[in-house]
């Protein structure tokens, strides 16, 4: 079983992800709700995934994936950003700047296990 962080700021948005992957791939999905939130759970258990809600500026969502990374040397997690339709724009250098995949964060089921497959987590 993998395990999962979803760092999103809506309950609702969480529980649908936390559905899709808890009841057809068999994650083990968590939730922290702000990026220092995450970053204190990275600092007890690394997870396999980090859905990371584009929650403030990319300068912001930038900054924390970095510090997780540098946090554990022996695993590293695989990131996908849960982007707005409406922030797409914002992307282009971010997702230059790493090794992780973008979403659109209203995407379903489909879409996200489409993606995780690409990203080669499933």
């Amino acid at each position: 079983m993998l395990d999962c962080l979803a760092v999103v700021h809506s309950g609702v948005m969480f529980l649908r992800l936390r559905n899709i992957l808890r009841e057809q791939h068999s994650f083990h999905v968590d939730h922290a709700s702000d990026y220092p939130s995450a970053l204190q759970y990275c600092n007890q258990r690394m997870p396999d995934l980090i859905l990371l809600d584009l929650i403030s500026d990319t300068k912001a969502a930038s900054d924390v994936i970095h510090q997780i990374r540098t946090k554990n040397e022996g695993h590293k997690p695989r990131f996908l950003i849960l982007v707005d339709e409406d922030k797409v724009m914002e992307l282009g250098d971010f997702l230059r700047e790493g090794n992780y995949e973008a979403v659109i964060s209203s995407c379903d089921s489909d879409m996200l296990t489409a993606k995780l497959s690409q990203m080669g987590v499933l």
